[in-house]
């Protein structure tokens, strides 16, 4: 099976865990990876809604669709974005793990570190890190040290070049504010600059949030990192806002949500859908939607009458 034109946006880590499906045939190994994601995400997300049925319309969404489409990670990458949450303080210990381990794809994961310590949860910050190196060193000693010095001046340059995207063909396909811009055909420093802008917002949200609302409901905290995680990448694709979608359901099935919040889930919700409608036309506007879920969310916690942190 040719895959021509597609560039490798991963760390040498992943093949850790692509390794195994190798032996097999490009479809056999398709249908398992596939099955095996759906299957997590499933078994995961089950445990954290009040009722099953809420997963059928996440598992029907756009962002769904495009995952299944592409073959992506969206459903394994999810399962561990949410149990994360769950496990953060009950079991620390595997939170961290699991956060080392989403090093696989760290642009879900870069806002991790900030949240860790504005909650002041060091012990999940300390195994998070030894597992992400301990990770990084596993892969160097079965794959050689040579992959993640072609990753670094190979790999990251070829990201560069697709942000840079002249032709402004990925437009379709990543609904962030950078994205958006480059489709407007903005120069790259100019809409870097205004991503700049809104990952700093999503920064401060995510600090603010977790360091003064720590105790404040779960469910609103899981979405509103998911959705500063969102809006702080300028590399992100519509199959990538799986956990914000599912964040976003489970918090419209709970009934939390006023009206203004119900129009943000199910913007949320069709949002890869929308990107690839505007995209296409090179029209922005996608990007937009978890900025101002987020901006929603922290509106719910700061009038939250719970317990903030001094």
């Amino acid at each position: 099976m040719e895959l021509n034109g597609q560039n490798w946006s991963y760390p040498p880590s992943i093949m850790l865990l692509a390794a195994p499906f190798g032996q097999l045939s490009c479809l056999v190994a398709l249908a398992c990876w596939t099955s095996i994601g759906v299957a997590v995400f499933v078994a995961v997300g089950r445990k954290q809604v009040c009722d099953w049925r809420i997963l059928v319309p996440v598992a029907l969404s756009p962002a769904a669709l495009f995952c299944l489409i592409s073959g992506q990670s969206s459903f394994l990458t999810a399962a561990m974005l949410i149990a994360i949450f769950a496990l953060l303080d009950r079991r620390p210990v595997a939170a961290g793990i699991l956060i080392g381990l989403l090093t696989i794809k760290p642009q879900l994961g870069i806002l991790f570190p900030f949240m860790l310590i504005a909650s002041g949860r060091w012990r999940v910050f300390i195994v998070a890190a030894v597992t992400a190196l301990a990770l990084a060193g596993a892969t160097a000693a079965i794959f050689g040290a040579q992959v993640w010095i072609d990753f670094v001046l190979k790999g990251l340059p070829v990201q560069g070049l697709v942000l840079s995207d002249p032709d402004r063909i990925a437009t379709p396909f990543f609904p962030t504010v950078f994205m958006n811009l480059r489709g407007l055909d903005l120069g790259y420093a100019a809409a870097m600059s205004v991503q700049a802008i809104f990952s700093a917002f999503a920064l401060g949200a995510v600090i603010w949030a977790f360091r003064f609302r720590r105790d404040a409901d779960p469910p609103l905290m899981l979405a509103l990192f998911l959705a500063c995680s969102v809006i702080a990448s300028p590399y992100l694709l519509a199959y990538d806002l799986l956990p914000l979608t599912f964040a976003a359901v489970a918090l419209l099935a709970s009934t939390r949500l006023d009206a203004s919040g119900r129009r943000l889930v199910q913007l949320t919700y069709w949002t890869p859908a929308l990107q690839l409608a505007l995209g296409t036309y090179h029209l922005p506007g996608p990007a937009l939607i978890a900025p101002a879920f987020a901006a929603y969310l922290l509106i719910r916690l700061r009038a939250s009458p719970g317990p903030a942190l001094a």
